[in-house]
C-alpha cells in the first residue's frame, strides 16, 4: 500500500516523505525523496509502539526548526494542505468524535492524530506528549488517547474561518504557549465521502484501498473505487453471515 499512498501525497506536495518501518519489511519505493527508517531492532514492540517512535522523529525535526506533517497510511489527500500549514497556529490537527469516548462525550469532539501538522513552536507540546507516553502517565501508548487526556478540561474557543471558498469552524486553545487548532469536521473528514471533504479523508477503508493493487493503480475516481471496495467488504460479511446461519440450521431427520 505504501507506494500508492506516497504517489497520492506527491501529487500535492514536493516535501520529503519519511516512513518509519517497525517490522523491517522492505518498502517498494523508487523515489529518491522518500526515506524509510528501519526500527525492527527494537524489542518489546506492541500495540501503539509506533506512536512513540513517530514522536521521537518529529521532536528531533522540530528541534532543528523543521515543520512536520503527520499522515496515517489510511489518509487520502485530495488537494494541497498548504492552506492548513499557512495558518497562524503551532499545532494543527484533524477532528474526530469517538476516541477517547469520555473526552468526546464531555466536549463534543476529540483530536485525531491520524493527521496533524506540527511546527517548531509546537515542540513543548510534542515533548510533553512523548514524555507522558514514555512514563505511562495515562497508562496508554496511543498518542491520540494521551493528547486528548493532556488537553482534557482546557478552555476551547470555537471560531469561524473563511478563506475563499473554504469556510469552516476551528476549535482553538493555548497549551503552555503553544497555539493549538483543531480543524473543522470536513477539512480532513473521518469518512470516505471524498467529494464532501475539503482537503482529504481519513478512514480504514482508504487503507484497504491503497493495499489493493488493482484499485490503487486504477486511474478511475477514488470515490467510485472506494464504493466498489465497500461493496466487496459488504459481500464478504453477508457470505460469512449466511454461513453462520447455515451452520445453525439442523437438517430434518
Amino acid at each position: 500500500m505504501t507506494p500508492a499512498w506516497c504517489r497520492n501525497i506527491r501529487r500535492y506536495s514536493n516535501a520529503p516523505i519519511s516512513i518509519l518501518s517497525l517490522d523491517g519489511k522492505e518498502v517498494a519505493i523508487t523515489s529518491k525523496d522518500v526515506s524509510v527508517e528501519n526500527h525492527s531492532y527494537l524489542s518489546n514492540l506492541g500495540y501503539g509502539s509506533g506512536d512513540l517512535i513517530r514522536l521521537e522523529f518529529i521532536c528531533e525535526k522540530l528541534r532543528l526548526g523543521i515543520s512536520c506533517a503527520q499522515l496515517d497510511l489510511d489518509v487520502h489527500i485530495k488537494s494541497s494542505i498548504d492552506p492548513i500549514a499557512d495558518l497562524g497556529y503551532d499545532f494543527l490537527i484533524s477532528r474526530a468524535f469517538n476516541f477517547p469516548n469520555d473526552v468526546a462525550e464531555a466536549q463534543g469532539f476529540v483530536l485525531c492524530t491520524g493527521f496533524y501538522i506540527a511546527k517548531p513552536g509546537a515542540l513543548v507540546l510534542c515533548q510533553d506528549l512523548r514524555r507522558y507516553i514514555r512514563n505511562q502517565t495515562y497508562e496508554s501508548n496511543l498518542d491520540q488517547f494521551v493528547i486528548n487526556k493532556m488537553l482534557e478540561g482546557i478552555e476551547w474557543r470555537h471560531i469561524q474561518h473563511r478563506e475563499g471558498e473554504w469556510q469552516t469552524t476551528f476549535s482553538i486553545c493555548d497549551y503552555k504557549g503553544v497555539r493549538v487548532c483543531v480543524l473543522g469536521t470536513r477539512d480532513i473528514a473521518r469518512d470516505t465521502r471524498i467529494r464532501r471533504s475539503v482537503f482529504g479523508n481519513h478512514d480504514p477503508l482508504i487503507g484497504r484501498y491503497y493495499a489493493s493493487p488493482f484499485l490503487a493503480e486504477n486511474k478511475g475516481e477514488i470515490q467510485w473505487n472506494l464504493w466498489k471496495l465497500r461493496m466487496m467488504e459488504l459481500d464478504k460479511r453477508v457470505v460469512r453471515g449466511l454461513r453462520r446461519v447455515c451452520r445453525t440450521i439442523k437438517r430434518p431427520e
